[in-house]
């Protein structure tokens, strides 16, 4: 174990003490990002060091062989933590867009908006058309009468009484707020999942 510590771990190579307080303030301060940014934010922190200290050793001649498969590793996982960090980010930011708008984009180019959309949490204002047939059903429908048959099917979780009271009580014709998971759409209508008044 202490060999391997020597050979590959920054901050444990050269035994000296301050070096190796630093390196284990730092793998805990990555161990850290783990649990409150994921996984990607752990493996941008934790390869930063491989990256740094390979190109080091590339540039001074050191062990260019092993410091070359350690970079190589390095960048891999690095380039892997910053897309699964991408991902993540995307899926927790909230796009701000009318009924009209989304209307629109999926009336003019589904694929397009598929891409804009579609697995993101947006937030959509616009005019109930239509109201639940029962007080179980959970579903409005928001349309502004722009693009007729494109219309956006606003579904709410059953487990949400405070929101399905909410449903049961709305009117045709009542403006609202809701935020939910755009599942995608096409030229007949666009759907939203898991919906919750804002």
């Amino acid at each position: 174990m202490k060999n391997i510590l020597k050979r590959y771990i920054p901050g444990f190579k050269t035994n000296m003490k301050w070096k190796k307080i630093i390196a284990i303030i730092y793998y805990i301060y990555s161990l850290l990002r783990f649990f409150t940014g994921g996984l990607g934010a752990f493996l941008i922190t934790i390869t930063l060091p491989f990256i740094i200290f390979s190109i080091i050793s590339i540039i001074m001649n050191e062990n260019r062989k092993k410091a070359l498969i350690i970079l190589i590793c390095g960048v891999f996982l690095f380039v892997g933590g910053l897309e699964e960090y991408r991902i993540l980010t995307s899926s927790l930011q909230v796009i701000n867009v009318s009924a009209y708008d989304l209307q629109k984009a999926y009336k003019s180019n589904e694929s397009k908006a598929n891409i804009i959309y579609k697995n993101k949490k947006i937030k959509i204002n616009g005019t109930i058309s239509e109201t639940p047939t029962t007080e179980f059903d959970g579903m409005l429908t928001i349309s502004t009468g722009a693009f007729p048959n494109v219309d956006v099917l606003c579904s709410f979780n059953s487990g949400h009484m405070t929101d399905m009271n909410k449903v049961a009580n709305m009117k045709k014709g009542d403006t609202v707020t809701i935020q939910g998971i755009c599942e995608g759409g096409d030229s007949m209508g666009i759907t939203i999942d898991d919906c919750e008044f804002k």
